[in-house]
């Protein structure tokens, strides 16, 4: 978890403020910090609870979460949209 906060704390994303933190590597790879469960899991979408009751969508082709812990998940395929609701 810190290495990833230290690299969004390095491009400006970090905020206090927020519960959940998320970085798109090209389409190609999302992590996201701060989620509580998942909610959808299939190849095109995949929904998480975040952990302040909001939902976070991954959308895409050729889904899967390739890594995952109590508090990060790392999820690979050709992703289109990330969409915070």
């Amino acid at each position: 978890m810190y290495k990833f906060d230290e690299l969004l704390e390095r491009a400006g994303l970090l905020s206090s403020s927020i519960s959940y933190r998320y970085m798109n590597f090209g389409g190609k790879v999302v992590y996201l910090a701060g989620f509580k469960e998942i909610l959808q899991l299939n190849s095109e979408n995949i929904i998480f609870r975040l952990k302040d009751k909001g939902r976070i969508s991954i959308m895409g082709e050729g889904l899967s979460i390739k890594e995952m812990d109590t508090e990060i998940v790392m999820v690979t395929g050709l992703i289109h949209t990330v969409e915070v609701q």
